[in-house]
Formats: C-alpha cells, structure tokens, sequence
C-alpha cells in the first residue's frame, strides 16, 4: 500500500479494488498491465483534485517511461507537477516529480525546459529541509548533469561549489562531486584539473569499498573520455576496458550504464582506426536503443549519427 492511502475515502468500492489491483501492478513493476487500464484509472480514481489523482498520474508517467513512451510520460508527469503545485506546494513529492520530469526532459534531448525545473525544486527544499539535504544534493548534481548537456562548465563548476560545502566529506556524494567537476572541467578544456578530480573521485570511491560499482565504472569511463580528448588513446582505450570488465562482473541489469560504456569505447575505436570494432558496438547499441527508447529518442539519434 503506497502510504498515506490506507485511510482513503473512495468513491466506490469499484474504485478501490482498481486500486489495489493497480498499486499491486506498480510494486511489481508490471508497467503494461497498469497502461491496459488507464481509462478505468482515469474515470474511477482521477475523478478528484486530491492526491490520489496525483499518484495515478504518477503511476502512468512511470509506467510509460518504462515501456519507452518518453512523449507520454511528459505529459503525465506534468499534469502531476501542476496538480501538486496547487494542493500540496511544499510536499517533498512535488521535488520528486519535478526531478523526474527534468530527467526525462534530458533525456530527450527537451534540455530548454529543465533547468527552471531543478531550480524550483531546489528552492522547495531549500526552504523545506535545507542544503544539506539528500533530496537537495539529488536535485542539484542533476542540474550540474544539464549544464554538462547544454555546455555551461561555468554554472555547473558555481554549483559544484555549493554541493561541496554541503557534503560529509569522503563520502559517496562527495565522491561524486569530484567526479562532475571532472566532467565540467574536461567540458571548459581544463584537461589537468579533471583528471585530478577524476583520480580523487576513484580514490574515495575505492576508500569506500566502492570498487565494482556503477559510480566507479561512470567515473573510469570520464577519465578515460578526458585522456581520449587528450589524444592518450591506447590509455583511454585500457581504462574502458577496465570498466567493462568491471560491469560485466556486477549483478542485475547494467544495460544502461554498458550501452553509455560502449559507446564511448566505439569513439575511441573510432579514433584509432578500428572503425569494424566501433561499427559493431554501434550498431548493438542502436538495437538497444530502439527496445529501451525507440527510434524516436536522443540516444538513437546520437549513436545513429556516430555510426553515419
């Protein structure tokens, strides 16, 4: 039971079965099951302002960003944002959604749109629980993460600034903000301090017994994208393998973080004149790409163009 619904004062008890059935299928990740019945939802729970009809509407973002309908989840997950703006302004689920919806908005390549977003919500919180707060941190490298999409390496390095005095040090999420200030310095062309704060981002992570992680695989493939720009390629080519090899050892589905991986390596492969290897990986990333995003999504249009 998603909380806070246990008291809830249906209409029906029509209504309230679809919703047991409903949250049953959002527990389990059974995102096509919730969609065969989004007009029941509509009609039966969705017919109040309240936060019922908030959590429906997140209930049917999620379920179409899953299956890859990233046009479907926009509209949704806005909808859901203008509701909660009106019933509930402060309501840390307001920062949740706003935080996806700027995700997905990335993700497309939608990046005029986010960054108003993740300013809104770091506003809330702010007021809310404060900059030391873990949703604070989450909104803000997600903003550093856009200004690396739009190339502003200047705002991000700003924000990188604040999320440092705000962090426990040797921590994960200090960790991380070496790891973005890496990214934003290779981004503005200071070569040298990314790779410093690259190397520190590996050391903590590994002081962490963070070693096979997706953090650390993220933060080698960085180091490994900065000593390709640098020209350092068979370098950059043995860091990348370091990381798949890392993936391949991790439990669960890393298909994600592979594809993101491999592509870089493609570019390296690509720079070195292994253009079949780098065809390869290309063309397995576009397979993927269509089963994960489809044809119509930016990271089909990325690898498309790579291969072209």
């Amino acid at each position: 039971m998603v909380p806070g619904f246990s008291q809830y004062q249906f209409e029906s008890k029509k209504a309230e079965k679809l919703y047991d059935k409903v949250n049953g299928y959002y527990e389990n990740w059974e995102n096509e099951k919730i969609l065969k019945f989004e007009d029941d939802i509509r009609s039966l729970l969705m017919t109040r302002k309240d936060t019922m009809k908030a959590l429906m509407y997140s209930f049917l973002a999620e379920s179409y960003l899953y299956t890859g309908n990233y046009e479907q989840a926009i509209t949704n997950y806005q909808a859901e944002i203008d509701l909660r703006r009106e019933i509930e302004p402060d309501s840390p689920y307001l920062i949740n959604v706003i935080f996806n919806l700027g995700y997905v908005l990335d993700e497309v390549g939608r990046y005029n749109e986010t960054e108003d977003l993740y300013k809104e919500a770091m506003e809330i919180e702010e007021k809310r629980m404060g900059k030391s707060s873990q949703d604070y941190y989450d909104v803000a490298y997600a903003l550093g993460e856009h200004y690396m999409f739009v190339e502003k390496p200047e705002e991000g390095l700003e924000l990188t600034k604040t999320l440092r005095r705000n962090v426990e040090r040797n921590s994960l999420n200090d960790a991380m903000v070496h790891k973005l200030d890496g990214d934003l310095y290779s981004l503005a062309g200071n070569y040298s301090r990314s790779i410093r704060n690259l190397e520190t981002a590996l050391e903590k992570l590994q002081d962490l017994g963070m070693y096979a992680s997706v953090e650390y695989v993220s933060t080698l493939s960085s180091l490994a994208g900065v000593l390709n720009d640098m020209g350092k390629l068979p370098e950059a080519e043995e860091v990348f393998l370091e990381g798949r090899s890392i993936l391949e050892r991790l439990q669960g589905d890393q298909t994600e973080y592979i594809m993101i991986l491999e592509g870089n390596l493609a570019l390296n492969y690509t720079d070195l004149g292994n253009y079949d290897l780098a065809e390869e990986i290309y063309l397995k990333n576009l397979e993927l790409d269509v089963e994960f995003y489809g044809e119509e999504s930016y990271p089909y249009a990325v690898d498309a163009g790579n291969l072209a």
